[in-house]
């Protein structure tokens, strides 16, 4: 996995209009090192992202969004221990994670 970038500078990735490629990329990311910019097509920015963000956080990690959707900035912090569960409520791509 690439190295993040940093605050001023995150590691840009654009996932355009994958809604999955966007939830697999986020946890992914997680377990990095740096900070990595997600973002996608305007569609993709009103798409739900919440359960997931809250479950990455329960175990640990920094997401930031202004509204719980992408674009997200991730500070990769390594695999973590723990576990977290994450309702498919707002999407069963979930259940996929």
């Amino acid at each position: 996995m690439p190295t993040g970038g940093t605050l001023e500078s995150p590691r840009e990735l654009f996932v355009g209009n994958a809604g999955t490629v966007a939830r697999f990329l986020t946890a992914l990311l997680c377990l990095g090192h740096g900070v990595y910019r997600l973002a996608g097509t305007r569609r993709m920015h009103e798409r739900p992202q919440e359960a997931l963000f809250d479950a990455l956080r329960e175990l640990g990690y920094c997401l930031d969004s202004v509204n719980n959707r992408l674009p997200v900035l991730i500070h990769g912090g390594g695999p973590r221990p723990g576990t977290c569960c994450v309702s498919v409520g707002e999407s069963s791509q979930f259940a996929s994670l």
